[in-house]
């Protein structure tokens, strides 16, 4: 069986597109340019904004609630930038893409202060504390009368021994 010969303008298409498809990709690229030169200004501008910042972070503080010793803090953070860290008593704290956090601390017994710090992409930052109060808790307790060994009359007992044991350092 022969084969049929491929014929000389069948490779020609193939290697070179037509021109309709040329004009398409020139546009394409004309695009992609564009969409760079924007790109490359906006980043300029964003430098320009962050290095004249003047403004500090503003923290506000939604709620301190607490449950036994666990203390939740809940906020929002904002900044004319973009807010770069948020530490609640110095441990990093994740935000979401509005601002709002969420933080668990522990809450000892009559209460704490919790420092709260937001720091822009200028370097600059603000800080406030927020007190989180804990309830009482209710505690058995057994209650003795006072010990006065003075006002104890007790018969003598010449065959009392007494032992006492201490502890020293």
């Amino acid at each position: 069986m022969a084969k049929t010969p491929q014929t000389q303008t069948d490779s020609a298409t193939a290697s070179h597109p037509s021109s309709a498809k040329r004009v398409a990709s020139q546009k394409e690229s004309e695009q992609l340019r564009q969409e760079l030169a924007a790109f490359k200004s906006q980043q300029e501008q964003q430098k320009q904004t962050i290095s004249n910042d003047t403004k500090l972070p503003t923290i506000t503080i939604a709620s301190a609630t607490t449950t036994g010793a666990q203390g939740v803090i809940r906020g929002r953070v904002y900044d004319n930038t973009v807010i770069a860290e948020l530490r609640v008593d110095g441990q990093k704290i994740a935000i979401d893409s509005n601002g709002n956090f969420s933080a668990t601390t522990s809450v000892l017994e009559g209460g704490t202060s919790v420092n709260v710090e937001a720091i822009d992409l200028a370097g600059l930052s603000s800080t406030m504390s927020v007190r989180v109060d804990r309830a009482a808790t209710q505690t058995a307790s057994i209650s003795f009368d006072r010990l006065n060994p003075l006002k104890r009359k007790v018969a003598i007992n010449n065959d009392a021994l007494a032992l006492v044991i201490g502890v020293s350092d």
